[in-house]
């Protein structure tokens, strides 16, 4: 089985992926930095290197970079690894720099991530490499992530004017029945009671009309995130 190299300075993570390319029978290495990464991919030579870009000590496009520069390193095929919101920029310079590809961590989790380093070696394998991102994708990708982000933020301005609106109801509405209780105590005229105990129907009708609004922006909030 081919050997796969990953270079991730997360070691729970790399651990992860690391046991989840072995139960599939590959070969593994793993670096927890870009000078370690370098330094494995001399002895252990590997057929495929997942790359994490923000790393310590080297980053992974420095490293990228060297083994580009290589001849002896050039034709291995890397897969980069990020984060959300790593940066248009940053990963058309790993494409720009020879990666084949670049995984965000949190869309793709390891069983995931095993079956798609698979479709890149088979592809190598067959003669036909591929690089699977193309700067346009990379475009795409980030306007949905924004797009999603916009969403979420409006989603959750929405859900603090609706606080603020049910605060403010409730703080009404408790006012109104402490007022009615001190007129009540005071022997205040029937007609007085009557016209407060109105004033607190009104009120509750106005936190029960807060809370709805409350209830459907934070339903808005959740069917975003879920996308």
């Amino acid at each position: 089985m081919p050997k796969i190299l990953i270079v991730e300075d997360y070691s729970v993570l790399a651990r992860m992926y690391q046991k989840k390319f072995t139960d599939d029978g590959y070969e593994v290495a793993v670096a927890l930095d870009g000078e370690q990464g370098l330094q494995r991919v001399e002895g252990f030579k590997p057929d495929l290197i997942l790359l994490d870009i923000m790393m310590p000590k080297m980053s992974g496009l420095e490293m990228l970079k060297k083994l580009k520069e290589d001849p002896k390193t050039s034709a291995i095929p890397v897969i980069l690894l990020t984060n959300v919101g790593g940066g248009q920029e940053v990963l058309e310079k790993g494409l720009e720099l020879g990666a084949v590809a670049y995984l965000v961590k949190t869309d793709y989790p390891p069983r995931q991530v095993v079956d798609y380093v698979e479709e890149i070696i088979e592809s190598y394998a067959r003669g036909v490499p591929q690089v699977a991102e193309k700067k346009e994708e990379i475009a795409k990708r980030e306007r949905e992530r924004e797009e999603k982000e916009r969403k979420g933020e409006a989603a959750e301005r929405q859900i603090t004017q609706a606080d603020l609106a049910l605060d403010l109801a409730r703080q009404k509405m408790e006012k109104t029945m402490r007022k009615m209780e001190a007129m009540q105590k005071a022997t205040t005229p029937k007609e007085a009671v009557e016209a407060l105990q109105q004033e607190i129907r009104r009120a509750e009708t106005e936190f029960e009309r807060a809370a709805q609004k409350a209830k459907r922006a934070a339903q808005r909030l959740e069917k975003v995130e879920e996308k």
